[in-house]
């Protein structure tokens, strides 16, 4: 196999090569030593840079014991991409497997099976799934396990359909999912699945003479668990099931059924499979499935790697940790805390804030499920009619027996019978679980239309909103009063929505967007405090409830000018703080956990109340400081684009594929005419 550079070359600035270690379809790749005597594999991509390189950089310096550390992307001189990884010198599972043609003892398998668990455990937690999950790409160095290819993605050649594909892992470990394009963290558990299978008894459970026959036997044939143990064949069943809905979830998962079902064998030895004829004729009968074939000689295939948008596995949040910690302390304690908290508000006049907040959410809530009512009406219509395209499809019934002949009962085959009762057994499903922090590719026309719809519906919700507070407390003294509230909810759901859209699906820092936010709130506290002077508000009635205090400033910022109005400054600053306590882009995201939360809005009340009573020493109004930061919850929730839960995993999918879609290139029209 002739490699493109020799020993002692430099292709890149402060490595030097020093011998070849594979080529595959993806390039090539060399173990080389850096300048300062570290050792690294090179690997150089030939393939389908673009979507390459994109993989690559999300998963740039993931470090874990169990995972190949990439270090670096670098271009040499002639454009060429390299990619600058931890170096391996162990031996792989690959030529591990090759002394074990009747499967390994099951010391071995334990020990492989709990470094790659921990390793694609690290990666699904952050939205990763390593999609080509094989011996080949599994090594043990100074006896820790280690996952290589992190990050690589690779592409299917010109037909997806051809016994060429080059590429979404080697065929004998792909999930038949993967040919309907779907790639969740549940095709790493079919893989290990196979993989365990494979270290159990020395065979893949699915073989053949082509790419086509194998590809077949995965998504139609039954695995021959008559090779394995009893207690292991729901084991393996549960992680090599057709259905990633009916298969275990995750690895952790698999692992610890695994370790239950092993629970007490002696570990030094091989896994006592059937051996005799009747043995395994016997276990053949009680599985009813399909003897597998005895797999040829293969040779590795180092392939590459894909990032997918599989969700990481969603923490506990604070609400959750704070109800939990509620619910621990004793009944009789909690009736001490909450009159105490009852006591507090009381006293504090903070009764009108929550009327009005309530009044507010009742209002939102209305125009929520009125939306809701409308968007079922239209879905169901549509149903119906693609029920009814469908039924002119179908062939008519077959005609009745003649009289006098009872009609004979269809008999089907006792393996066809047992299919069909396994298929409509209900089995618990463990649904995958999409949350605003879940990493995915958005293209720009899926962000640009949610953004406009978004920002299109607010008006409704922002009317819905001030009437609401018009028609319902005494806030609002006149239509003008009204102008003026709806155009700053207006204006701080936009200053909302637009930055939480734009982030959406991407990693960033948590206080660097606060800090972002922040700096917005500012801005729209600064249109608060001088759009009154333009609408000629008188501001003693529009800001009633305001106490008035003494003068105070620091330096040329004046926070309170004693005349019992709330000066810029101090809208400025209450704007700031509010957009910077609260993670909006949460409440914007479509991948929230509902279209509408009361607790998240009723948590903004009880923040906005907090910043406008620590205002009170600057003149503040208490109520529209509160009913402010409640309507921009509501207003934000309500108007942002929300995917239910059952439809984010085929939308994550769509959008990956959109993104991942080369873009062709534009077609001289006139160039195109002249050569015809």
């Amino acid at each position: 196999m002739k490699f493109t550079f020799a020993p002692e070359a430099r292709p890149l600035d402060g490595y030097t090569i020093k011998r070849a270690i594979h080529r595959g379809g993806f390039g090539e790749v060399y173990y080389a030593l850096s300048d300062a005597g570290k050792e690294v594999a090179l690997k150089l991509l030939n393939n389908n840079l673009e979507v390459e390189l994109r993989g690559v950089r999300q998963c740039l310096n993931l470090k874990h014991t169990n995972l190949v550390t990439i270090f670096d992307i670098r271009e040499d001189g002639d454009n060429d991409h390299w990619v600058v990884m931890e170096y391996v010198g162990g031996p792989g599972l690959y030529e591990t497997l090759q002394g074990y043609p009747e499967g390994m003892p099951l010391n071995e398998v334990l020990a492989w099976l709990t470094g790659m668990t921990a390793g694609l455990s690290f990666l699904h937690d952050r939205g990763i799934v390593h999609r080509d999950l094989k011996p080949a790409n599994v090594f043990r160095d100074q006896g820790q396990v280690k996952i290589g290819d992190v990050g690589l993605s690779k592409y299917i050649s010109e037909s997806r359909r051809s016994a060429q594909t080059q590429s979404v892992g080697t065929v004998y470990y792909m999930a038949p999912e993967v040919a309907r394009g779907r790639y969740g963290r549940e095709v790493d558990v079919y893989a290990m699945g196979i993989m365990l299978y494979e270290m159990l008894t020395g065979n893949v459970p699915f073989d053949g003479q082509t790419t086509a026959e194998i590809l077949m036997k995965h998504l139609t044939a039954e695995p021959d668990l008559s090779v394995l143990p009893q207690k292991l064949r729901p084991v393996i069943m549960g992680a090599l099931e057709k259905d990633p809905d009916q298969r275990i979830s995750t690895v952790e998962e698999l692992e610890n059924k695994f370790r239950a079902a092993v629970s007490g064998e002696n570990a030094s030895i091989p896994v006592t499979l059937p051996r005799t004829k009747t043995e395994r004729a016997a276990a053949a009968e009680s599985v009813s499935s399909p003897r597998a074939t005895q797999r040829p000689e293969r040779s590795p295939v180092l392939e590459d790697t894909v990032i997918s948008d599989a969700p990481p596995s969603s923490p506990k949040t604070a609400l959750a940790a704070a109800a939990a910690l509620w619910n621990s302390i004793p009944q009789s304690l909690q009736f001490v805390i909450g009159g105490a908290i009852a006591l507090l508000i009381i006293e504090a006049d903070m009764l009108r804030p929550l009327a009005v907040g309530g009044i507010i959410g009742g209002a939102a809530f209305l125009g929520y499920q009125m939306l809701r009512m409308v968007t079922e009406n239209v879905e169901k219509k549509k149903n119906e009619n693609e029920q009814v395209v469908k039924a002119a499809g179908v062939a008519p019934p077959p005609p009745p027996p003649p009289a006098g002949v009872s009609p004979q009962p269809s008999v089907q085959p006792k393996r066809e019978r047992f299919r069909r009762a396994r298929k409509n057994k209900p089995t618990p499903q463990s649904p995958r679980t999409f949350t605003p922090a879940t990493l995915r590719s958005i293209p720009a026309g899926y962000r640009v239309t949610d953004l406009f719809s978004s920002l299109s519906l607010s008006l409704i919700a922002v009317s819905l909103v001030t009437v609401a507070v018009f028609y319902t407390t005494d806030m609002l003294g006149n239509m003008t009063h009204a102008v003026y509230f709806a155009a700053v909810t207006m204006l701080a759901s936009w200053a909302v929505i637009v930055p939480s859209k734009l982030w959406e699906g991407r990693s960033a820092d948590g206080f660097a967007r606060r800090l972002v936010m922040a700096t917005i709130g500012i801005g729209v506290g600064l249109v608060a405090g001088e759009l009154p002077k333009f609408l000629l508000v008188d501001q003693q009635d529009l800001f009633r409830g305001a106490m008035a205090t003494p003068p105070v400033a620091f330096g040329r910022v004046v926070l309170s000018d004693g005349s019992g109005n709330p000066t810029t400054a101090s809208l400025m600053l209450f704007f700031a703080v509010l957009f910077a306590a609260r993670r909006w882009w949460w409440q914007a995201d479509s991948f929230r956990s509902s279209r509408f939360r009361v607790t998240s809005a009723l948590l903004t009340l009880l923040i906005g109340m907090a910043i406008t009573g620590a205002l009170q020493e600057v003149t503040f109004p208490d109520a529209l400081g509160a009913t402010w930061a409640l309507a921009l919850s509501a207003v934000v929730q309500l108007s942002s684009g929300w995917t239910p839960h059952a439809d984010r995993q085929k939308l994550a999918e769509e959008q990956q594929q959109v993104a991942d879609k080369p873009h062709e290139e534009p077609v001289d029209v006139a160039v195109e005419a002249a050569n015809a």
